[in-house]
């Protein structure tokens, strides 16, 4: 079922058709209904099969009601990190030391500088497909950079150096795709 709706979820991805979407949501609904039948089932079975021993029913209900512990973990040193670091890289070498090398086959791949360079039309519509996501390391929100792209992009040096500038954007702006006058 995992397997099916995976396919689904891939083939809607490829093609963006409403039949494809329809088919992949269809399918994720039924394997959620039957995980959450499953879930379900698992637990009635679990307290009914505990129902005359009440402290064993009174652990499982319990389990079921209370949220999961959180694990400690035990902090390591950066120190203590590279040691173990080095053990695996160690062992790992040991245990491959006596094996053949690898065989590489060198194969033709066409240099870089074949390729075409992108034309502005492929450019704007590159910008138009992308989210409108930001993060605080891009140095203007992309939704101001799609919204200054048809009137940048004839220009290759305005576009390269809205792309350098060096503005700081308020976290506000660059999170929620503000106006700069707001």
């Amino acid at each position: 079922m995992k397997r099916q709706t995976r396919k689904l979820e891939r083939k809607y991805r490829r093609l963006h058709t409403a039949e494809s979407k329809t088919a992949w949501r269809q399918q994720f609904d039924a394997q959620r209904r039957l995980y959450q039948s499953k879930f379900t089932a698992f637990w009635l079975d679990t307290v009914s099969e505990r129902r005359r021993d009440s402290r064993s029913l009174w652990r499982t209900v319990n389990s079921l009601l209370s949220p999961p512990l959180q694990s400690t973990s035990e902090k390591l040193t950066s120190d203590q990190f590279a040691e173990s670091f080095r053990k695996n890289v160690d062992s790992i070498q040991t245990a491959t030391a006596s094996a053949d090398p690898p065989v590489i086959v060198t194969r033709q791949a066409a240099p870089l500088s074949c390729f075409k360079p992108a034309t502005v039309p492929e450019i704007l519509c590159l910008l138009r497909k992308s989210p409108a996501k930001s993060c605080e390391l891009d140095r203007a929100p992309t939704w101001l950079l799609k919204q200054l792209a048809p009137y940048t992009a004839n220009s290759t040096w305005l576009t390269s150096a809205i792309l350098k500038m060096d503005v700081t954007f308020p976290p506000h702006v660059v999170q929620f795709g503000r106006d700069l006058t707001e």
